[in-house]
């Protein structure tokens, strides 16, 4: 059974991950339907739980979940569709990459204040201390202030 759950996971992984490079929201979510029904007549587990948590565990070279990934794009191109999904699905925020940063502190970059804000509202809904620091000691808050991308009026 781990095995199989194990090779569903990173299949699933590979498949989001390709979703993610094209920005292919509707197919990213389409893989997640399928793997949950695949998950469930599979009896993989008590849920498709146990596959998402296998996937949200796996990562690069460099260390960066997927996670991780969603952070980036969103900060290069403000699509933070994947990132604030990915959150509903609680993948950890506290998994740190080989520079030790934290998924959240990418979406500071985050320019549209409105995509900000979802991120922003999604990262307090998945339990993230804003407070917390990442690797260089700032936290969210002072990086936020630092980089002056975004109206701190707004939030």
């Amino acid at each position: 059974m781990d095995v199989e759950v194990e090779n569903a996971a990173l299949a699933l992984y590979s498949e989001l991950k390709r979703c993610m490079r094209k920005r292919d929201f509707e197919s990213f979510e389409q893989r997640l339907s399928e793997a949950r029904k695949i998950a469930k007549a599979a009896k993989l587990g008590r849920t498709s739980r146990c596959l998402i948590n296998k996937v949200a565990d796996l990562h690069e070279m460099d260390g960066k979940n997927m996670l991780h990934l969603a952070a980036l794009i969103a900060a290069k191109e403000d699509d933070t569709r994947f990132f604030v999904r990915l959150l509903d699905l609680k993948f950890p925020v506290y998994t740190e990459d080989e520079q030790m940063n934290l998924p959240p502190f990418f979406i500071t970059q985050v320019q549209n204040d409105s995509k900000f804000l979802t991120s922003y509202y999604a990262l307090i809904g998945a339990g993230f201390d804003l407070n917390f620091p990442n690797s260089d000691g700032m936290t969210f808050l002072e990086t936020l202030l630092i980089t002056g991308e975004i109206s701190m009026n707004k939030i």
